[in-house]
């Protein structure tokens, strides 16, 4: 096989690269209003999650069906996620006010960010693959994050640590986006599969499973 036949490896990551690049181009985009962040991070898993199964498709046709199919969910989660870190976060900042209850509220707050963010790092994967309403998206994306907890901090690290990286060096916000969904698919697929073995496989290999499953 040459190196740069279509099917090489090396045109592949590069093929990769390109898309990963383009997806966070456009998650700026549609990112701009700010309340469409969880609609644009929706869409962005569902390209890229299809990708790291082998799930070829039309970017940008993918991208912005999955934008407005999961409009609805995604904003709400995210609109409800932001509330449950600003409003600890307030509490924090002025932990004064609640005198000596301050030693019980400060972990109280705290474990509610935390949470927040388990939830923020599943809600807008699972979105994008599973077909659910809004509470029973919450409330999956909160079992599966605690379930999986030690996938779950890890995600929460490698997260803090693209903002962290974005704060300092901005130019990242390029394709920051688009390199964390898309090195998070990896691990996310490995657990939502386990729940939907199904999950990106073609016709025949669905009716295969079928056939072994009578």
């Amino acid at each position: 096989m040459k190196i740069f036949d279509l099917d090489s490896p090396v045109i592949r990551f590069l093929t990769m690269m390109a898309d990963v690049m383009i997806i966070s181009l456009l998650w700026i985009l549609t990112s701009i209003p700010i309340v469409t962040v969880g609609a644009s991070t929706t869409a962005a898993y569902y390209v890229l999650t299809r990708r790291v199964s082998n799930r070829e498709g039309y970017l940008l046709r993918d991208y912005f069906t999955a934008f407005r199919i999961n409009f609805v969910n995604a904003t709400l989660a995210f609109l409800t996620l932001m509330v449950f870190i600003i409003v600890p976060l307030l509490n924090i900042y002025n932990i004064e006010f609640y005198g000596r209850f301050g030693i019980v509220a400060l972990p109280l707050n705290i474990v509610m960010i935390a949470e927040a963010i388990f939830v923020y790092i599943h809600i807008f994967p699972m979105a994008s693959r599973f077909d659910m309403k809004y509470r029973q998206l919450l409330k999956s994306a909160f079992l599966i994050a605690n379930k999986h907890l030690l996938t779950t901090i890890t995600h929460a690290a490698f997260f803090v640590g693209v903002l962290l990286l974005i704060f300092y060096y901005p130019i990242l916000l390029l394709f920051g986006a688009g390199i964390y969904c898309w090195l998070s698919s990896y691990m996310l697929m490995r657990i939502y599969r386990k729940y939907r073995p199904e999950m990106d496989k073609n016709e025949h290999e669905l009716e295969l499973m079928n056939k072994s499953n009578k």
